[in-house]
């Protein structure tokens, strides 16, 4: 029955924690002072070597820094974020990488988003597609949501590249 009862708990600490999580990304993502590509970028950044260090894996989050004062709507930002955690928790619990690298540019009419690893990569000859998990899913809908395009590949471990018009 303890065990029972510290099993529920830890189940309902961890709704909350996720709860929580989605209300800052929510309020986050309608902070107009976040529209800056620049706060967009310290922010993806942030979240990055928070994960990063968490697990202990090496790599670098680059960005150019061309056209600083684009603007970039909170509904975008929104997306982008939450396509950039999926990616990265997908490639931490299914690619057993050491090394990943993220690549964020935007141009005037563009914001491209490249998330790549060392790991084992998308396992395509699994009896069970790797591409049809709910975080691939949710990806997918995001970026065509935002009138973008998405490709998942292998090159040395697992590469998604996401392309998105501003």
């Amino acid at each position: 029955k303890n065990k029972d009862f510290k099993q529920e708990v830890q189940r309902v600490i961890g709704l909350n924690t996720t709860m929580v999580s989605q209300m800052h990304d929510i309020i986050w993502s309608m902070d107009e002072s976040k529209d800056n590509i620049m706060e967009f970028c310290a922010d993806l950044k942030a979240i990055f070597n928070g994960l990063r260090q968490d697990h202990q894996l090496s790599g670098q989050f680059i960005h150019n820094t061309e056209n600083v004062d684009k603007k970039i709507n909170g509904y975008i930002r929104r997306n982008v974020l939450m396509c950039q955690k999926e990616v990265l928790n997908n490639a931490i619990k299914h690619g057993k990488p050491t090394e990943i690298n993220v690549y964020l540019s935007w141009t005037k009419v563009n914001l491209s988003l490249q998330i790549k690893d060392n790991g084992i990569g998308f396992n395509e000859s699994n009896s069970i597609d790797p591409m049809a998990g709910n975080g691939i899913r949710n990806i997918k809908k995001r970026v065509k949501d935002c009138g973008g395009k998405v490709s998942f590949y292998n090159d040395n471990g697992a590469n998604v590249f996401i392309e998105i018009p501003l």
